[in-house]
């Protein structure tokens, strides 16, 4: 019998992308079985029951295709002269590198924003009709954070996380702008974040000219180096394969989840699209 290969060994690049890694708190078993079968986005497609689905992952992935596209990558010489500048700068759609152990890892957040006094603000956006943040949400962010805390090319005192959300109008707006409103956008939301009495998360709204009647809701909160830590040491073993995935124990996911839909998942616990009560575990 062949040697079962490690996912790490799956992958097309050398890093794990930290958007696979957000992934794993949905359902581990899902990012499993969607490195094993490459087809599957084709099959999808021929299913009706996902379409709307897939219309909506579609409409996030092309969101950030299409803000990535222009960005213009920064040669080291001149980031140095940002980073030795003091100045307040802004990157956008840049990508960071690290190793969490010996398990290479790439993140390349909408934005990362500095104030030249020590403070940095990692961007993430995302496509929803309304304001809400998944445990993925959170875990992207942080591993972003970790990234960039242990980045030598910076030195980042006190790091925020912001998670901007809007909805389809919105997005579609703000991909047609240029690279320095979107750098103006990610400096927008980039505030202090809550203070020790308020909770740990706080919720902004900014209504922006250009925008139309749409407006940009921001959650913001500080990075947490302990949970992030915590986080790559269970993950990472996924990748390493030191351990099996573990499929998620919530009957709601399995019922939304594409994979189910083709039936590829050998341990779902209801079927695609069946209803699932409230009270399900």
């Amino acid at each position: 019998m062949a040697k079962r290969r490690r996912p790490l060994d799956l992958l097309e690049g050398l890093s794990v992308p930290v958007y696979r890694m957000a992934e794993q708190e949905f359902c581990e078993m899902k990012v499993d079985l969607e490195l094993r079968h490459p087809q599957i986005e084709d099959q999808l497609r021929a299913l009706p029951e996902v379409a709307e689905q897939l219309e909506g992952v579609g409409r996030g992935k092309e969101f950030h295709e299409t803000v990535a596209a222009p960005a213009e990558p920064i040669s080291a010489d001149d980031l140095q002269k940002l980073v030795s500048s003091g100045q307040p700068f802004t990157l956008i759609e840049s990508s960071l590198r690290g190793r969490f152990g010996s398990l290479p890892l790439i993140g390349r957040p909408d934005a990362v924003h500095f104030d030249g006094r020590g403070s940095a603000w990692v961007v993430e956006h995302k496509v929803r009709d309304r304001p809400y943040l998944t445990p993925s949400d959170d875990a992207q962010l942080r591993l972003y954070g970790f990234l960039l805390k242990h980045d030598k090319r910076f030195d980042v005192a006190r790091l925020s996380l912001v998670c901007v959300v809007t909805g389809r109008e919105a997005a579609e707006r703000i991909a047609t702008l240029a690279e320095h409103r979107r750098a103006g956008l990610a400096q927008l939301v980039c505030t202090a974040p809550p203070g020790p009495s308020e909770p740990r998360r706080r919720w902004d709204e900014y209504r922006v000219r250009g925008l139309g009647t749409a407006r940009l809701r921001a959650a913001i909160f500080d990075y947490d180096e302990a949970k992030a830590q915590d986080e790559l040491r269970f993950l990472s073993r996924y990748w390493l394969g030191t351990r099996q995935p573990m499929p998620t124990r919530k009957p709601q996911k399995c019922s939304v989840c594409r994979v189910n839909a083709l039936r590829l998942c050998p341990v779902a616990q209801v079927g695609f699209g069946d209803h699932v009560g409230r009270r399900a575990r």
